[in-house]
């Protein structure tokens, strides 16, 4: 039974202040403030990044302009796939035809905002006019001159804007043009310039930047969307590849892409000697937003070196939510089961897990596009991957996922706990001050087990223990390996299972069905004689496929369970199974 809401507090919750302080619930101006909304899913790319410009600018202060959407762009959407829309009812989706029309509703009642519709986007110019400064000039929007124009233009008040939009949209046109850079990026720009302009900015704009968080733009998934927070916090923006080609111990998969041209042209030195300047700006504990064009393990790898830590965000209005004001001073506690009330059953446990907690774009979609509205929620136990930064940064958006979570909702932490890097790259003088963070941020969330991603890197095993029991959590679980649960001496307890079956495939694949997993799960476990009781962890379904997999097992075999009754049953069944571990199965997403 989910307790009540109780606020709690600790002393050792310390948040980083950087050039802006979250809201708290105190600082809503009144309740009737007026938002205004403009449908962006009509405007070209040139035209979003204006409107993010003049979004970021004016939601410093409160959140006052919203960029709808409308269900267009996959990251915000309930259309990734067509089966997705399936998943929810037809009267929800009646209700709510993208993640923006909900947010809006939950909002408006929940703070008393009204909506002011705006027409295009010379009217949304005009309404901010006693905000914006000018614009900054460029012919056209590659990735390096889009990066630099968002940089200044965060840090002047300005709005970037192209030659073409500026002949579209007058409003944008009769701003006066306070930073120029159409000769600093003409049209055939030789790598010459090119590098002198990127050493410019950098010398130009890097120390007026905000040095708790960096932008890293990723042309590709409309990465664009996110300029807005950018703009709004002053963050340094570039595009850059993140491997170090003098690293030493590079994986294959960063020689590979070392060895060919960088998307800039820049050679891979010049390249890196810009992101270290970017990087090395930075406070220790600090957020790179954005994402890596060319390699996930790239950027992950690499910020942690820095001490610092990625979220992925392919998602708009984050200087919207970022600014929303929360009820709360730390999120509703979860539920707190006690392992006097667990009693260990003859059955396979089962922990469903949601993925992508890490990404901002989860958060603001409603967990991953619509999941949290699909009608089987609330009839199966499902955790639910979530980032403590975003309870720390945005509480306000957070909030509304732990009011409206039934008693088979549960929370736990995401990837490395504190934003996405890869813990064993973190350098001693970093690596327990990140543990220190995950601790302060799930204290907030109120969470208590995490996902496991890369941190076998620590080495020797010993400090990768302290270093796991310093982080204050109950348990990790990991969904490669072979199968075996692990109590290590004075450190939280670890379960392996190699059960990644990421569902984001078409209904009629053969391989990504209920049926295949359920029958994946009886000849693997139960007809192979594993022992019960047995535990195993299943990695990124969304509640239906988690219910209509528990409808065809056996029910006094197999039993879904929340992540905390799951670490107890198995801390108490240890004599039973330290010593087991099943080999790895085959990896149903073919990874």
């Amino acid at each position: 039974m989910r307790l009540p809401s109780i606020h709690f507090l600790t002393a050792t919750v310390v948040l980083a202040v950087g050039f802006f302080t979250e809201p708290t619930h105190a600082e809503i101006k009144d309740s009737a403030s007026t938002v205004l909304v403009i449908n962006i899913d009509k405007l070209s790319r040139d035209e979003i990044v204006a409107a993010t410009a003049v979004q970021g600018i004016a939601n410093r202060s409160e959140p006052s302009v919203f960029l709808r959407t409308v269900d267009k762009f996959w990251p915000v959407s309930f259309s990734f796939y067509p089966f997705y829309k399936e998943r929810i009812s037809p009267e929800m989706l009646s209700k709510f035809p993208s993640p923006d029309d909900f947010w809006l509703d939950y909002l408006g009642k929940k703070w008393g905002y009204k909506y002011k519709t705006v027409t295009d986007l010379d009217e949304l110019v005009r309404l901010n006019l006693d905000k914006i400064k000018g614009v900054v000039r460029l012919r056209e929007f590659t990735p390096e001159a889009l990066s630099v124009a968002a940089t200044i233009a965060g840090q002047r008040d300005l709005i970037p804007v192209s030659d073409e939009t500026a002949m579209r949209w007058p409003a944008l046109a009769n701003l006066p043009i306070i930073v120029d850079l159409r000769d600093r990026f003409p049209k055939d720009i030789s790598l010459e310039i090119l590098r002198k302009v990127l050493q410019w900015a950098v010398a130009e704009y890097l120390p007026g930047s905000d040095k708790e968080n960096a932008f890293s733009y990723f042309p590709g998934q409309f990465g664009y969307l996110t300029l807005d927070l950018a703009i709004s916090r002053r963050m340094y923006c570039y595009n850059l590849g993140h491997f170090d080609p003098k690293g030493d111990d590079l994986p294959d998969e960063a020689k590979k892409i070392l060895m060919r041209p960088s998307p800039s042209g820049l050679s891979r030195e010049e390249e890196h000697r810009l992101l270290d300047q970017i990087l090395s700006h930075l406070n220790p504990y600090s957020m790179v937003w954005g994402w890596d064009q060319e390699s996930e393990d790239g950027i992950a790898t690499t910020v942690a070196k820095y001490g610092c830590a990625v979220t992925c965000c392919t998602a708009n209005n984050l200087s919207f939510y970022l600014r929303v004001p929360s009820h709360q001073e730390m999120m509703p506690r979860q539920r707190q089961l006690k392992e006097s009330d667990v009693k260990v059953e003859d059955k396979y446990y089962i922990a469903f897990v949601s993925g992508a907690g890490d990404a901002a774009h989860t958060a603001t979609s409603l967990m991953c596009n619509g999941r949290w509205l699909y009608s089987a929620r609330g009839k199966v136990p499902m955790n639910w991957t979530i980032s403590p930064y975003l309870v720390e940064k945005a509480p306000g958006l957070m909030e509304c996922y732990y009011e409206m979570a039934s008693p088979n909702d549960y929370f736990v932490n995401e990837t490395a706990g504190y934003g996405y890097n890869h813990p064993g790259r973190l350098p001693d003088k970093f690596l327990f001050g990140y543990a220190e963070k995950i601790k302060a941020a799930s204290l907030l969330a109120d969470t208590h087990y995490q996902d496991l991603w890369w941190q076998n890197g620590i080495q020797p095993e010993s400090k990768r223990r302290d270093w796991e029991a310093a982080t204050g959590l109950n348990g990790y679980f990991f969904w490669e390996g072979p199968q075996r649960i692990v109590f290590p001496p004075g450190a939280p307890i670890e379960i392996s299972s190699e059960r990644f079956f990421k569902d984001y495939w078409p209904k009629d694949d053969p391989q990504k069905t209920p049926q295949a997993l359920a029958q994946s799960l009886m000849r693997q476990l139960a007809d192979t004689g594993t022992q019960r009781p047995w535990f195993t962890v299943i990695y990124d379904l969304d509640p239906n496929f988690a219910a209509e997999t528990m409808a065809l097992l056996p029910k006094d075999k197999f039993k879904a369970v929340l992540m905390d009754e799951f670490f107890m049953a198995a801390s108490k069944a240890r004599s039973s199974i330290e010593s087991h571990a099943v080999g790895s199965p085959p990896n149903l997403n073919g990874k």
